[in-house]
């Protein structure tokens, strides 16, 4: 049976992803984005809508969804990228006829929250690293002159793309941060492999899973390169924390493989990330609706390649020995025979992010989520 689907986020390759899965098939997909040079508007599956920004205006984003749900009778409302906290906190004003893809508002805060998603780790009993909080620049100057010689990773509570990371206590941004109200976590320095996790759960079952090593980064510490990896033993991990939370949605996490062989988990996104291109080609989109069979990743490898190109031009001119070689035999992801539009346009879609990130004086990276992201607004 089809579906009218709405997806929000549309600027997200991984947003565009999930639309071609459910245009193939045979799904009406409209997409909702607050940014006019997203790359899903360029998809043959996708009627684009241009919306209000949640981060700017609440209630009126919230209408608008309502009205696309109206107009063109939408039955599912998935929502990819962090307007899903803004959706969820409203989930009760949508109709009873569309069916929101996303835990409470009141877990999505606590797994997006740096500090208390380690809290709440080990209140499951789960092993993770030493975490402390701080508040002000008293709480980081007092902890910094008992715990100084120590190694350290420190970064606001709210943040993506490593943005105000630092690994020293002498660090002047953090302390300006600090000044402006901005809390801090301070997490031991786990040495070790960095891998992340997609999932897909309802009510607790796992149904979709996928691992992958975060070896290729983009200049915000993004992965740019994705390989699903067998991992029995963190698979497991993830299985037996969705289901003691009982957890509805999109689930990704970020782990560390120690050098001892233990896994350790540093952060959590509760929402669609690129773990979701491994999924190319499965029956993916049943999992948000009727079907509620195990879907499982394919074997392929997947890339931006154009930010993998600049990474190995780095490495070259660099003789950087330390940097991963270029990812041969991966698929580009914006790349689709059947719906060309987006690779041919992601030029004019960069063209918009450096044109928004000039008004805003920001870098690409933090212009990209600037009118969507969730820093505990009202919570």
């Amino acid at each position: 049976m089809c579906t009218n689907v709405l997806l929000t986020g549309g600027r997200a390759p991984a947003t565009l992803e999930l639309a071609r899965m459910f245009g193939k098939q045979g799904h009406e997909v409209h997409v909702a984005d607050s940014f006019s040079y997203s790359i899903s508007r360029y998809s043959k599956y996708v009627t684009f809508h241009e919306i209000r920004s949640p981060r700017q205006d609440e209630s009126q984003y919230i209408e608008d969804l309502n009205n696309i749900i109206d107009e063109n009778g939408i039955s599912l409302l998935v929502p990819t990228c962090e307007e899903i906290f803004y959706i969820a906190k409203h989930k009760d004003v949508f109709p009873s006829s569309c069916v929101v893809f996303t835990e409470e508002i009141e877990v999505l805060e606590t797994l997006h929250r740096k500090d208390r998603f380690i809290q709440l780790v080990k209140q499951l009993g789960y092993a993770a690293p030493e975490t402390h909080s701080v508040s002000d620049v008293r709480g980081w100057e007092s902890f910094f002159q008992k715990r100084k010689k120590e190694e350290w990773v420190a970064k606001p509570v709210y943040s993506r793309f490593s943005n105000g990371t630092c690994f020293s206590a002498d660090f002047p941004e953090a302390v300006e941060r600090l000044k402006r109200g901005v809390p801090y976590v301070i997490q031991a320095l786990v040495k070790g492999k960095q891998y992340c996790t997609y999932s897909i759960s309802v009510d607790g079952e796992l149904l979709a899973h996928t691992q992958y090593e975060a070896l290729h980064r983009g200049k915000g510490g993004a992965s740019v390169a994705f390989k699903h990896e067998e991992r029995r033993e963190l698979e497991r991990w993830v299985r037996s924390f969705v289901r003691k939370m009982r957890f509805t949605g999109s689930i990704a996490f970020d782990f560390i493989l120690t050098e001892e062989g233990g896994w350790l988990p540093i952060e959590c996104n509760p929402r669609v990330t690129s773990g979701i291109h491994l999924f190319r080609g499965c029956f993916l989109p049943g999992l948000f609706s009727q079907e509620k069979e195990r879907v499982f990743p394919c074997k392929e490898g997947f890339m931006i390649s154009a930010l993998c190109l600049w990474n190995e031009g780095k490495r070259i001119l660099t003789l950087n020995q330390k940097m991963p070689p270029y990812p041969k035999g991966y698929k580009d992801i914006f790349f689709d025979q059947e719906d060309p539009g987006p690779f041919l346009y992601q030029g004019i879609s960069l063209y918009g992010w450096r044109r928004e990130a000039k008004r805003l004086g920001v870098s690409i990276t933090e212009a990209s989520t600037y009118d969507i992201q969730w820093d505990g607004e009202g919570q």
